[in-house]
């Protein structure tokens, strides 16, 4: 009893304090702490999908914010990316090896590298738009200040399981269904693919027809 009053009371403070100073140190840590929950209320759905989209204006997309998935609204951009994050000194020079392997292209593309961003305090992120029949295998490397070579510290892969795959609703974004698309087909489930191709079109045309009106006004 006694660590949930504390729980409660730290949670408190910290959300005083973002919302009394708009510190994005403080904001970020209510967040961290959002997260964590497996409900959220309506205040506090209305509050991280606010600053979830302020601080993404920012450049500011941690890896943590993907947890509100399917507790609230989130810029498409981080409902449909994948993350790979490290974290690392500021003045540290982080770069991503990496390479996507899919059925289409099998394992014979050599790898690309790439400086991943400082968003926030040494927290290094790259974001990936994968596909379900693509694996991203990668390595990470740093240069810490005054060495000469870079040390390789993670090597992994980055997979969309389709258990994951699976708790989507028939109404989520259309890359989402394209997803799904990918895997009903390699589970030879003709049934939900031709339902999930229907909701595609619908779906389709109802923002196609959004645009063409935006446009003509």
């Amino acid at each position: 009893m006694r660590d949930v009053r504390v729980g409660k009371y730290f949670e408190k403070r910290i959300y005083d304090e973002a919302y009394k100073t708009k510190s994005t140190l403080f904001i970020v840590s209510y967040l961290k702490i959002l997260s964590e929950k497996k409900f959220l209320t309506d205040e506090e759905r209305d509050y991280v999908t606010v600053w979830v989209e302020n601080l993404a204006e920012e450049g500011i997309i941690l890896p943590f914010f993907k947890e509100f998935k399917n507790k609230c609204r989130l810029p498409a951009e981080i409902e449909n990316s994948n993350y790979v994050v490290c974290y690392a000194d500021s003045e540290d020079e982080v770069a991503i090896n990496y390479r996507i392997i899919s059925s289409a292209n099998g394992g014979d593309r050599s790898y690309t590298v790439e400086w991943m961003k400082n968003v926030y305090q040494g927290i290094f992120v790259k974001e990936f738009l994968v596909f379900a029949d693509e694996v991203v295998q990668y390595y990470i490397s740093i240069k810490e200040k005054g060495d000469d070579e870079p040390k390789i510290i993670i090597s992994d892969e980055l997979v969309i399981k389709q258990d994951v795959l699976f708790e989507e609703d028939l109404g989520h974004s259309l890359f989402s269904q394209i997803n799904m698309m990918y895997v009903c087909k390699d589970l030879s489930d003709e049934k939900t693919l031709k339902e999930y191709m229907r909701n595609y079109v619908a779906q389709k045309e109802i923002i196609d027809k959004l645009f063409f009106f935006g446009d003509y006004r």
